[in-house]
């Protein structure tokens, strides 16, 4: 993805400015970007092996990672890519990371109000 690709798709789903972000618009885009990497990764595999099921190499000796380990290969790989992807990459991060404290945030300011999600209710 270019950053004139990004700037486009941002400026459709979120607006010029942003005036249309919200945690919901943001997870929408942030979708359709994966689903596009993950098609061009599909086709790519298509090209190589000429299967357009081609199967996704798993390691059984690979170990799980934690969260702190996915993002350090997240960080790694960023530096290991062109400027403008790495652009992309890190800029779509941080919106995510930035409207996915606001829907948390949102999400304890309902539960004071209303209760929690399981139905008890704080402080009465």
């Amino acid at each position: 993805m270019t950053k004139s690709d990004l700037r486009k798709l941002v400026r459709q789903y979120l607006g010029e400015r942003l005036e249309n972000a919200t945690p919901a618009s943001v997870r929408d885009l942030c979708d359709l970007v994966q689903l596009d990497n993950w098609n061009a990764e599909k086709l790519t595999r298509f090209m190589q092996t000429g299967d357009p099921c081609a199967p996704i190499e798993v390691h059984g000796d690979e170990k799980p990672i934690s969260y702190e380990m996915a993002m350090r290969t997240f960080l790694a790989d960023s530096l290991a890519v062109s400027s403008e992807d790495a652009f992309c990459r890190l800029w779509l991060y941080a919106l995510e990371v930035t409207f996915s404290g606001i829907e948390e945030m949102h999400r304890e300011e309902m539960e004071a109000l209303f209760g929690t999600a399981n139905g008890n209710d704080t402080d009465i």
